[in-house]
């Protein structure tokens, strides 16, 4: 009995170790502070510089597109993790976890396309979150 009380904790560390850890990794990246519903474009233009092309949506709405090395934040990604993690008690996390330590080191020295969309609101240009059908 001790000793399969032994070998179960021993199996429980680990796991406990790893919980979470592939959708912290996923919501990680370059510029996550900036990247959230509502932030300014000058608060953007003044962190990431003069992006690479501006778009008119609508009248009232621009898209500016950005060259951007390194990993960005996915916050798709880690929420699709988070249920996946939750729907196995984190078992998950032994196959999820390499799989994104490589995704992050491989995203890392790759150069991504970022666009941005903004919406004018009271003569001031408000990121407005992106579309669903747009995110991986």
């Amino acid at each position: 009995m001790k000793l399969l009380r032994t070998i179960i904790s021993l199996c429980l560390i680990p796991l406990i170790l790893l919980t979470g850890c592939s959708v912290y990794i996923a919501d990680s990246g370059k510029y996550s502070d900036l990247l959230v519903s509502h932030a300014k474009r000058d608060d953007i233009l003044e962190k990431m510089g003069t992006p690479n092309s501006t778009e008119t949506l609508s009248p009232s709405c621009i898209q500016d597109t950005y060259m951007v090395k390194g990993k960005l934040p996915e916050g798709n990604r880690s929420f699709n993790l988070m249920v996946i993690d939750t729907c196995t008690f984190f078992l998950a996390e032994f196959i999820l976890f390499p799989i994104e330590a490589v995704r992050y080191v491989v995203k890392s020295f790759s150069t991504s396309e970022l666009h941005v969309d903004y919406c004018k609101e009271n003569d001031v240009y408000i990121q407005r979150p992106v579309p669903v059908s747009r995110l991986d």
